[in-house]
């Protein structure tokens, strides 16, 4: 009986630090301009094969704070991409309805954050114009405080045939090691950043 109590005390004290982890803020420090470059070559994975250039993402984060337990909370937003080259494996790339926001989806793995970029587009023109593919879709990355890089998560973009042509858009998905963020250890516990 005495070690069932013991037991049970424990898991309380457990129970009771992994609510006060969940329930704690966050803020970012400082708020203001970030730039995230991709590491290595970023794939666009369409039907038709993988269209692979590099990305630059330039936005700016909120300072916070955030409640972790506020799922959805907007961060921040993108508000410019750069691709290089452009043509990009031969098809032109075009960014679309920046910005995007960037909301806060959950913490992840010890030092890690989950975050979600809200309304990616990408518009694909091939073929002198003739074949037009819209992709659109939410991108999540988990964010690696001690590095600053962010790995992008399994997503699913859905691609829409625009004007003529042969209907080979069908759904993509982004893949590759990621980005690179200008600002490293940028997410605080509330009270603890600088």
């Amino acid at each position: 009986m005495r070690r069932l109590s013991m037991c049970a005390a424990a898991a309380a004290v457990v129970l009771a630090m992994v609510a006060s982890t969940a329930s704690a803020a966050l803020t970012f420090a400082p708020a203001g301009g970030i730039t995230a470059t991709s590491i290595g070559n970023i794939a666009l994975n369409v039907p038709i094969g993988a269209i692979t250039c590099s990305y630059v993402l330039r936005g700016t984060l909120n300072a916070g704070p955030i409640d972790r337990g506020d799922l959805g909370r907007p961060v921040g937003s993108i508000a410019a991409v750069t691709i290089a080259p452009n043509p990009c494996s031969g098809i032109a790339v075009s960014i679309l309805d920046l910005p995007w926001i960037m909301q806060y989806s959950g913490p992840g793995a010890a030092g890690k954050y989950l975050f979600t970029i809200l309304g990616f587009k990408l518009l694909l023109t091939a073929s002198g114009g003739t074949v037009r593919c819209l992709y659109a879709g939410n991108v999540g990355i988990e964010y690696n405080n001690a590095n600053g890089q962010a790995t992008i998560l399994a997503n699913n973009l859905v691609g829409l045939r625009l004007g003529g042509g042969p209907a080979i858009c069908g759904n993509a998905g982004l893949q590759g090691m990621g980005f690179q963020f200008s600002r490293i250890g940028a997410v605080f516990p509330q009270g603890a950043g600088a």
